[in-house]
């Protein structure tokens, strides 16, 4: 699994350090400035981000930076306009924006919420579930199938029993693996779309290092 640094505000030009930017609403339309300079950039960025995000091809999660508005996922505060001290609601950043709408099925968190166990635990095991589902895509077999529901039962079942029952259908099923592939991974997002609840954790190995849960040592 590899990491892919991306600094939208960096990559049109803002440089690093810079004035602030900050989303404006008006009338339900939002735009993204730099109050000290005047500068509109929500053209920069919605095309930054259109031309970044349709060069991958294969992702597996996103993890965002909390509060920003490019990177905020929800949490970004929304003003009036460009001077205003009082926000008026909060939103996601522009290029976050653009992210959950061309992947809201994969992993995605930002960095502050992932200092929640609970919420930490479910964005890796969403991330590398998903993650071993796109590497047996590579090269499908209906063996690799069933090999690969047979080794996430205990996961999946924590997860969604139902959802159990009607992967294992799918992975067993006469269907040709060209049908079963899409139908299976369908559902295996669904499965893992909430976290396990807390009276089923534990019941399975999670599919990620365990050093990545593990409390950091101290100095």
């Amino acid at each position: 699994m590899k990491l892919l640094p991306v600094y939208p505000e960096v990559e049109i030009g803002l440089g690093t350090p810079r004035e602030p930017i900050r989303l404006i609403r008006r009338e339900n339309v939002t735009a993204l400035l730099q109050p000290s300079t005047g500068a509109r950039i929500t053209g920069k960025i919605r095309a930054f981000a259109k031309d970044y995000l349709a060069g991958i091809f294969a992702a597996d999660g996103f993890i965002l930076k909390s509060r920003s508005p490019s990177c905020g996922i929800r949490d970004t505060k929304v003003f009036p306009d460009a001077h205003s001290d009082h926000h008026i609601g909060n939103g996601a950043g522009l290029f976050a924006e653009a992210v959950l709408a061309k992947f809201s099925h994969l992993a995605i968190e930002d960095e502050a919420r992932l200092t929640n166990p609970a919420i930490k635990e479910h964005f890796l095991t969403r991330l590398f579930t998903l993650a071993a589902f796109r590497a047996l895509k590579k090269s499908p077999t209906p063996r690799k199938l069933t090999q690969f529901h047979s080794a996430y039962i205990p996961l999946l079942a924590a997860h969604s029993p139902q959802s159990t029952a009607a992967l294992a259908e799918i992975a067993l099923g006469p269907a040709a693996i060209e049908k079963r592939l899409p139908a299976y991974e369908a559902r295996l997002r669904l499965a893992l779309a909430r976290p396990v609840p807390r009276a089923r954790r534990g019941r399975y190995e999670p599919p990620y290092p365990k050093s990545l849960t593990a409390p950091a040592s101290s100095p």
